[in-house]
């Protein structure tokens, strides 16, 4: 894991910019649009969960149990992995690990 005051160092992007791509890739899927979003915006920005679920408008414990479920999908989803990952090439970050 991550120190805290480390993460604040590490280049960033915003969350802007990731519900662009994401609406780009899972524009159709409404559902599966909301939690590639809130996985990625929750693994590659420095913003608290509570600021994450306002977008969304769930509380901190929402976007934790749309992180952990979206993971495990992930393990298991081949296609959908390599969807992630395209998005997460195109914003310079690095590939979801397994």
């Amino acid at each position: 894991k991550n120190i805290p005051e480390l993460k604040e160092l590490i280049d960033k992007v915003s969350v802007n910019d990731i519900f662009e791509r994401v609406e780009g890739v899972f524009g159709e899927n409404r559902v599966l649009s909301r939690n590639v979003k809130i996985y990625l915006c929750k693994k590659y920005t420095v913003k608290p969960l509570s600021e994450i679920g306002a977008y969304f408008n769930i509380g901190a414990s929402g976007v934790s149990k749309v992180y952990g479920r979206l993971s495990q999908r992930i393990e298991k989803d081949k296609k959908l992995k390599s969807k992630i990952n395209k998005i997460i090439k195109s914003l310079n970050l690095s590939n979801v690990q397994t």
